[in-house]
């Protein structure tokens, strides 16, 4: 897959493999664990062929859409119907964020976000004791078991139909393709679903049916996304898949921003597919976990390798590209201090070593300093770090970690201050960032990304050894004023 130059250096290294776990090294009997997905789905005599995907989800799983997305849910966990609930309110409020976000060049944007709204407070409000009677009943139907009213199932039905079109970006899409997420409170149930991947596919038993994947978090399945909303227990022993822990333990909205940075993250693939980096689109998912819920505690992007507290000695949890990875109950990086509470101004301001911009100085080529894994090391890194000026040189293995935590620090921020200072006042910084939003979106050309930036903000997004104002050498000047 190819992605145009901005933000490439970032894209490139949030794909890096980590090194794989000994704990669990043998795994557990994932064909065992698929054969228990088919008992548990009433198809134990199935065949890969003849099984469809969303049919198996439409009548085992409790189900409503909310927005772009569709989200499913076991039936045998309405002892956990709290997780779906907080999750349903949480991505009603995500997208009206996004709406908001977009309000500038959106179409009947304040009324999709009013219905969004809407659902949002309507789920706040489940009498879940009655939907899991429901449920047990056989009402797999959420706007059903809830007995909503025309006012809610209108709203939903408006919602679903204008973020499918995406309105809000002009892209006026006939047919959308959705997002379906299957949320699974109970970790038992995530690796049986893993398991049931590796059956559905044997061709890619290699990647669901690996020992690693009990510590994952999410992985697809066709196109559906399968989200554990809880981490895999730490300390567990070696034949334990099953045990996990809360998300919560580390904030009290951990789940919430989990799924929802996830979630953001299939939402822009899903409007902006090739024409953006995954980069560039992680960095809005930050920025909307960190405006919905003041912070960004997640285990989803950077560096996901654990660090121990004690000696600061470094290990390695497990985990593939192509899942979750498990790093929940050790200690952060720097970069994670105040977990983006201030869009990681503070952490990138004491790492700066060239706080201004001096005459004939290239203005994008801020210096900020990185760390090995054992914090005895030093290496300073030079701008720009953005768009095909940004060096594509790889630092020592050592470094490594840290400049995954450094530069998804650095887009974040660099985004955040687009949406806020970019254009000078805040009104036209917002109005220049919805049009941003729209004109990647409508832009069918991957390597024009670049261009949209010029010819927005009427200056490159970097450069090299240039006397030219640059957005990026904009941002660096600021830093250090935003203290």
């Amino acid at each position: 897959m190819h992605y145009p130059a901005a933000f490439i250096l970032a894209g490139s290294i949030a794909m890096a493999s980590p090194l794989a776990t000994p704990q669990m090294a043998q795994g557990p009997d994932f064909g065992s664990l698929a054969d228990r997905f088919l008992v548990d789905h009433n198809i134990p005599e199935a065949s890969p062929d003849t099984v469809n995907l969303s049919q198996l989800l439409e009548e085992n799983y409790l189900h409503t859409a909310v927005g772009l997305f569709d989200l499913y849910f076991p039936v045998g966990s309405t002892r956990d119907l709290d997780h779906y609930q907080r999750l349903v309110v949480a991505l009603s409020m995500a997208q009206a964020q996004w709406l908001e976000w977009t309000e500038p060049v959106s179409v009947d944007g304040r009324e999709a976000v009013r219905d969004a709204k809407t659902l949002a407070k309507w789920a706040g409000k489940w009498n879940l004791g009655r939907i899991a009677k429901k449920v047990e009943a056989g009402e797999l139907d959420i706007l059903s078991a809830t007995r909503a009213s025309s006012t809610i199932t209108k709203a939903s039905e408006r919602l679903a139909a204008s973020m499918e079109r995406c309105d809000a970006l002009g892209l006026q899409r006939e047919n959308g393709p959705r997002e379906p997420i299957v949320l699974l409170p109970d970790r038992g149930q995530f690796c049986r679903f893993l398991a049931f991947g590796g059956w559905l596919y044997p061709a890619h038993q290699g990647t669901f049916w690996q020992a690693s994947t009990v510590d994952w978090t999410h992985t697809y399945i066709d196109n559906v996304k399968i989200l554990s909303t809880r981490f895999a227990a730490a300390g567990r022993s070696s034949s334990d898949y099953s045990s996990g822990m809360s998300m919560d333990f580390r904030s009290k909205t951990g789940m919430e921003q989990q799924i929802v940075q996830l979630a953001a993250n299939s939402m822009f693939a899903n409007y902006y597919g090739d024409s953006v980096p995954p980069s560039l689109a992680g960095s809005l998912a930050v920025n909307l976990v960190i405006d919905m819920f003041g912070e960004c505690n997640t285990r989803v992007d950077g560096d996901l390798r654990a660090r121990r507290t004690s000696a600061r000695e470094v290990f390695v949890p497990g985990g593939n590209p192509n899942g979750g990875i498990l790093p929940p109950n050790l200690a952060d990086s720097r970069w994670r201090d105040r977990h983006g509470a201030d869009h990681f101004v503070g952490v990138l301001n004491r790492s700066l070593q060239q706080p201004k911009r001096s005459r004939g100085s290239d203005p994008s080529g801020g210096v900020f300093l990185l760390l090995n894994d054992s914090e005895h090391e030093r290496l300073e890194v030079q701008g720009p770090f953005l768009g095909a000026a940004a060096s594509g040189v790889p630092v020592d293995q050592q470094f490594f970690g840290d400049q995954l935590e450094f530069l998804r620090s650095y887009r974040s921020c660099f985004m955040h201050w687009l949406r806020i200072k970019g254009m000078g006042s805040a009104s036209q910084s917002s109005d220049a960032f919805a049009c941003l939003l729209r004109d990647m979106a409508l832009s069918n050309d991957p390597e024009g990304l670049e261009q949209i930036f010029g010819e927005l903000y009427g200056m490159p997004l970097s450069g090299v050894n240039s006397e030219l104002d640059n957005l990026e050498g904009e941002f660096i000047e600021w830093l250090p004023k935003a203290r």
